[in-house]
């Protein structure tokens, strides 16, 4: 898998899940990535935090080896669902949570189903297939900058890695 496949998905994700709707031509920027941290080091400021955002996390990643046929490629990955929400009323961070909860949920439950597509041969991603509901793990995420909470969901994905790990003796100078 690439970055690229990986950023696009969930862009897309974010762009056609009605409760987002990222399209940041109409002002709408609600999709970023990169990590909490970057949206208290000024990132906040451009997204639309009024409504659901989904920030994807880079992934972070490792080799393993079942034995010399079989290499693969451990992602360990993660998306945000977050939201500006006033602090002061309690009912309505409470509300907002469990809203922000459910859309993550809603993403976990569009990854699934597009693992039963790539199942039967429809055009998904590579790394759909893969996907696992038992490593998902979902955190509460809050005070962000001023007044943002949601939700982390973090989970793994795997690919082969037979191929980015093919010795090419034309590829060196040796």
């Amino acid at each position: 898998m690439i970055v690229y496949e990986y950023q696009n998905y969930f862009e897309n994700i974010a762009r056609n899940y009605r409760k987002i709707l990222h399209n940041p031509e109409e002002d709408r920027k609600r999709f970023t990535t990169g990590n909490i941290e970057e949206l208290l080091g000024g990132l906040k400021a451009e997204l639309d935090l009024s409504e659901p955002c989904l920030i994807l996390y880079n992934f972070e990643g490792r080799f393993l080896e079942d034995d010399a046929e079989a290499k693969r490629l451990l992602m360990q990955s993660a998306f945000a669902i977050v939201q500006d929400v006033e602090e002061t009323d309690f009912e309505d961070m409470d509300k907002k949570s469990d809203e922000l909860f459910q859309i993550g949920s809603a993403i976990i439950g569009k990854m699934l189903h597009d693992r039963e597509l790539h199942a039967e041969g429809k055009k998904c991603p590579s790394f759909i297939s893969t996907f696992s509901l038992d490593s998902v793990k979902q955190t509460y995420v809050g005070r962000i900058g001023d007044s943002s909470y949601g939700w982390l969901f973090e989970f793994d994905i795997q690919n082969s890695a037979n191929e980015l790990l093919t010795y090419r003796e034309e590829e060196w100078n040796e």
